[in-house]
């Protein structure tokens, strides 16, 4: 069986791919999430907090939801925030 990536991040290093973590191997989760907390360091935890899998990005207020950033295209200002937050995966 091949194998297929489960998850892929862009990093300043070069495409990161993992296939999989290698289950009953010591501390193989830790070593998977201080590799990907090292490699995001600069966005940890302003950006976003790293989980296992899960690369969650931090969202506008609530206060700041409603608000209309360009009256002509209808772009909301969480709509900016996210992509100026997660632009540094590009």
């Amino acid at each position: 069986m091949a194998s297929h990536d489960l998850t892929a991040l862009q990093t300043p290093l070069d495409l990161l791919r993992m296939t999989k973590v290698p289950m009953g191997g010591t501390n193989s989760v830790g070593h998977v999430v201080a590799t990907v907390n090292e490699v995001l360091r600069d966005h940890v935890p302003k950006v976003t907090i790293p989980f296992i899998g899960d690369l969650p990005m931090h969202g506008p207020r609530v206060e700041e939801c409603d608000h209309t950033v360009d009256k002509v295209t209808g772009t909301r200002r969480f709509v900016v925030d996210h992509v100026d937050g997660s632009s540094f995966v590009s």
